[in-house]
């Protein structure tokens, strides 16, 4: 069977919700407009790896499935997660976010989570900031993230500057780039 390509090293049923068949594909063409962000900087970031080297994406489109599958495993995914890509899930009414954003969370600009082979993740970590940095490709967020059992991935979060007004990316002040080693529960975040 041919799947569907987003770009040169990546197919659609590589950022599919968990336990959706290869088939899939983006619900809407807002869906599909996000995840063609993220994977097109994404592409620009693997294009740096040598030959032999290349990226497996971990999680990509999350549901409110996977949101609970990653809390009872033991992971602190975020309600207002990038990972929803144009999503609108509802935030639970009491904790701090609910007051911030409303009864749902509609900003999430798409992110994929990756782990490489051939290059270690602290450097692809650190080729994504650079290549950033000189507007090689342009990130929402670059968090490099492990878990207390050694696991190690980078989450690309998707560039909210085609779809978000300036005002409104400052109101969400989401830190670029950050680093957190314990299930995502806290992050420290890295000056640029």
């Amino acid at each position: 069977m041919s799947y569907l390509k987003i770009s040169k090293n990546f197919y659609y049923y590589e950022v599919r919700p968990h336990n959706k068949p290869k088939s899939w594909i983006p619900s809407s063409k807002y869906q599909n407009s996000l995840v063609l962000n993220v994977i097109k900087n994404v592409q620009v970031v693997r294009n740096e790896f040598s030959a032999g080297a290349y990226m497996i994406i971990t999680s990509g489109v999350r549901t409110l499935e996977d949101h609970q599958r990653l809390l009872d495993s033991g992971y602190n995914p975020s309600i207002t997660s990038d990972h929803y890509f144009g999503e609108a899930p509802k935030i639970p009414i009491g904790i701090y976010k609910h007051k911030k954003y409303g009864v749902t969370y509609n900003f999430a600009m798409g992110a994929v989570d990756i782990v490489s082979v051939g290059v270690s993740i602290a450097n692809m970590f650190d080729i994504a900031i650079d290549l950033t940095e000189q507007n090689k490709c342009s990130f929402g967020q670059i968090i490099h993230e492990s878990s207390s059992s050694g696991k190690e991935w980078v989450h690309f979060g998707g560039d909210p500057k085609p779809f978000l007004s300036k005002d409104m990316i400052d109101f969400l002040n989401k830190k670029k780039y950050m680093i957190s080693v314990d299930n995502g529960h806290t992050y420290k975040e890295l000056k640029s």
